[in-house]
C-alpha cells in the first residue's frame, strides 16, 4: 500500500518530492560544519555542500535516453526553496562552474513555469505544495509577475482568522486518506503546508514591511506548524477538524 511498501518500492529513487529533504539535510550539515569549529566531525564542510549540489544535479538530470532521472521534476517541490539557498552558497564559496550548472537547470524549470498560467501542478489532482518553489525561483530569476501569481494563490487559500487552527492554515484535505491513522477526507489543520506556504508570504512581507496582512498570514502558518509538534518531538500529519474528533492524528506524515 501507499504507507507500507515492499523493499523494491521503498528503495525507489524516482519521486522528485523526496529530493529537497535530502538536499536540505546536506545543506544544514554544510552550514554547521562551515560556521562552527569541531561541531561536525564526520566530513568537512565542502563534502556536505558538494552532496547538496549533486542531489540537485541528479534531480534535474536526464539519463542516456534523454528522459528525466526522476518524475515530477517540473512541479514545484515542497521545501524547494532549499535549492535557492544551496545555489547562493555555491556562489558564495566561488564554486562558479557548479553554480552555473545548477542555475541553468533551475532556470529551465522556471522558464517552463512562466509559460503556464497557474504552474502549481502536483502528483495529486489539487494540492497546495507547488507554490512555494515556483515563487522562490521566479523571484530569483526576476519573473516577478509569476511570483505574484504564486503569492496570490497562497493568499487565496491561507486565511487570517481569529482561530489557531485556521489562521494561516494552507487548505488541505486528502492527506488523511494516504497518511493518516484515521483515514477520511477532512479539512486538515496545520498540515506541514502551513509552514511551507508561510515561506513565500514572509519573504514578501520582508520586501513590503508595511503590509501587515502578509505578516499575520505568515505568522499564523509558521506558528501553526510548530503547534503540530508535541512535547516528545512527534509531528502529526495534521489536526482533525471534524467537531466530533478535534485531535492530532496518530501518524506522522
Amino acid at each position: 500500500s501507499w504507507t507500507s511498501w515492499n523493499k523494491r518500492e521503498a528503495g525507489s529513487i524516482g519521486r522528485a518530492y523526496n529530493y529537497p529533504h535530502v538536499a536540505a539535510t546536506y545543506w544544514a550539515m554544510y552550514r554547521l560544519a562551515r560556521n562552527n569549529k569541531d561541531l561536525v566531525s564526520s566530513h568537512k564542510w565542502d563534502w556536505y555542500l558538494d552532496r547538496a549540489y549533486q542531489t540537485a544535479i541528479f534531480l534535474t538530470g536526464r539519463n542516456e535516453q534523454g528522459r528525466y532521472n526522476v518524475g515530477y521534476i517540473n512541479m514545484g517541490l515542497m521545501e524547494g526553496t532549499i535549492f535557492v539557498k544551496i545555489l547562493e552558497d555555491l556562489k558564495r564559496e566561488e564554486w562558479a562552474e557548479k553554480a552555473a550548472q545548477m542555475e541553468g537547470r533551475m532556470k529551465q524549470r522556471a522558464d517552463r513555469w512562466i509559460r503556464q498560467a497557474y504552474p502549481f501542478g502536483s502528483e495529486m489532482a489539487w494540492d497546495s505544495t507547488g507554490q512555494e518553489e515556483v515563487y522562490a525561483w521566479c523571484k530569483y530569476f526576476g519573473y516577478d509577475d509569476k511570483a505574484l501569481v504564486s503569492l496570490n494563490s497562497i493568499i487565496g487559500y491561507m486565511p487570517t482568522v481569529p482561530h489557531w487552527g485556521y489562521n494561516g492554515n494552507a487548505r488541505r484535505y486528502w492527506d488523511f486518506i494516504y497518511c493518516g491513522k484515521l483515514r477520511r477526507y477532512e479539512r486538515q489543520l496545520h498540515h506541514y503546508g502551513s509552514g511551507l506556504n508561510a515561506i513565500p508570504v514572509l519573504n514578501e512581507y520582508r520586501e513590503n514591511p508595511d503590509d501587515f496582512y502578509l505578516l499575520r498570514v505568515g505568522y499564523g502558518g509558521m506558528m501553526g506548524t510548530l503547534s503540530n509538534i508535541d512535547k516528545e518531538g512527534f509531528a502529526s500529519v495534521a489536526f482533525h477538524s471534524f467537531p466530533n474528533t478535534l485531535k492530532w492524528d496518530g501518524y506522522t506524515g
